[in-house]
């Protein structure tokens, strides 16, 4: 798997920011086309015919994992995930005009970092509307 270039992780961004996905729904909001030569472009996986909710889920994981999110599996509970964004909010490395960890998208390509109690931190540039609600993801600087 290579690394999304700038304006490839601007697509997919968008992209996984329209999707609509749960353990049993999935919906691509009109972006599946483009989705899947993404995928194929980055990872070279291209779902067999169909679109069998586990091989949209792989295209799905596939994307987020090139933009440095994690895939999407299982989410913390709502009080977690209020309790992580009141964490980001309070961190230095928060953009609110984009409510993300650093600069959105640049950071995660090229990170500059930021002091955080006193110890340098490169920030994700993630999305934390997503980043927060994934049980498996964590905090560069260790804050949750």
């Amino acid at each position: 798997m290579r690394s999304a270039t700038p304006e490839e992780f601007t697509r997919i961004m968008a992209i996984i920011q329209a999707v609509t996905w749960t353990p049993t729904d999935f919906d691509w909001h009109g972006n599946r086309a483009e989705a899947l030569a993404l995928c194929k472009s980055i990872h070279g996986y291209k779902p067999k015919k169909g679109n069998c909710h586990g091989c949209e889920t792989q295209v799905l994981n596939i994307l987020r994992e090139a933009v440095n999110l994690p895939g999407v599996n299982q989410k913390v509970s709502a009080e977690r995930y209020e309790r992580r964004m009141a964490l980001c909010r309070a961190c230095p490395a928060f953009h609110p005009k984009t409510v993300s960890c650093g600069r959105l998208g640049i950071d995660a390509l090229t990170p500059k970092p930021v002091e955080i109690d006193g110890v340098m931190v490169k920030p994700c540039g993630c999305s934390l509307f997503f980043k927060a609600e994934i049980k498996h993801s964590s905090c560069p600087a260790n804050l949750w």
